[in-house]
């Protein structure tokens, strides 16, 4: 049964607003409760709005958490992407990728979640999307650190980007379940430092 009061919501919106509105909504409920666990009556509810919205504007709800999540891969790319590209990375222009990959995950505990869920819920026959995009642009940069003799060469760049990803996510995971005061206990300049000398060419 349509919701009048939503519907009457619906005419005031433009369909921009809807939109956001829809996301935003999205965003909230699959952070929660990961895509299996979500619902469109639940992501309508939260976006107050009748459901048939939802599927004119997204389609499924498959496709709507491949807008979401690509839209997380979008805005990773915004503030870590000009670091992803240097050409011959410094020691510190990988810590400036470090640092900069923390401060995305610690202030979007959100997105961090989803992307939790994510992987939870792989599924092969879905392919990965922006992630695997991500995923080669940031082992090509790990390949040309170690290429500059910034990253130690004995281990394979896919290792290291691994331990590098798992470390900061985790990490940021940790601390926001431990709480305030977090910064006392993990701090992005321990763990980065700490990255920093694990991926160091070992000295002869």
């Amino acid at each position: 049964m349509t919701d009048p009061a939503a519907a009457r919501r619906n005419r005031r919106e433009t369909p921009d607003q809807t939109r956001e509105s829809i996301l935003q909504a999205a965003y909230d409920e699959f952070a929660e409760k990961g895509k299996a666990g979500a619902s469109m009556r639940a992501i309508a509810r939260r976006a107050d709005c009748v459901q048939s919205l939802i599927s004119h504007h997204f389609g499924s709800k498959d496709e709507l958490w491949n807008t979401v999540t690509g839209q997380i891969a979008d805005d990773w790319f915004t503030d870590g992407g000009p670091l992803l590209d240097i050409e011959e990375p410094t020691e510190e222009d990988l810590r400036q990728l470090l640092m900069t990959l923390w401060k995305f995950w610690e202030t979007n505990p959100s997105a961090l979640r989803m992307m939790s869920w994510r992987l939870l819920e792989a599924d092969p026959g879905q392919g990965a999307g922006p992630s695997s995009a991500g995923f080669q642009r940031f082992h090509k940069a790990i390949l040309r650190a170690q290429s500059n003799g910034v990253v130690r060469r004995d281990v394979p760049a896919t290792i290291a980007l691994m331990t590098v990803y798992s470390t900061v996510t985790q990490a940021c995971l940790a601390a926001q379940a431990i709480g305030e005061p977090s910064s006392e206990v993990i701090t992005a300049d321990g763990v980065i430092g700490g990255l920093i000398q694990l991926l160091k060419a070992p000295t002869p």
